[in-house]
């Protein structure tokens, strides 16, 4: 009975190295199209480029806003709707 547990225990080792090399196989066949289609292979690079481009928002949403608030400062807008107040 043990050897039969031993012989189960082998083949399940097998099977999980052979789903890992698998796994392996589609993580780097990926990298490789993500490097083709993008240009850079690692997941950690893509982060970096990531958080760049949501810096670059942000500073872009700030400079809106800032424009906004200077636009809006130009001109007495409530004139535009007819108020005399």
């Amino acid at each position: 009975m043990e050897f039969d547990e031993v012989r189960r225990i082998k083949k399940l080792i097998q099977e999980a190295e052979v789903s890992s090399a698998k796994a392996q196989g589609v993580l780097d066949n990926l990298e490789k199209k993500w490097k083709a289609q993008f240009g850079e292979g690692s997941i950690s690079t893509a982060k970096k480029a990531l958080a760049e481009l949501e810096e670059k928002i942000k500073k872009q949403e700030k400079r809106r806003s800032e424009l906004m608030k200077e636009l809006e400062d130009l001109y007495d807008w409530n004139s535009l709707d007819g108020d005399t107040d």
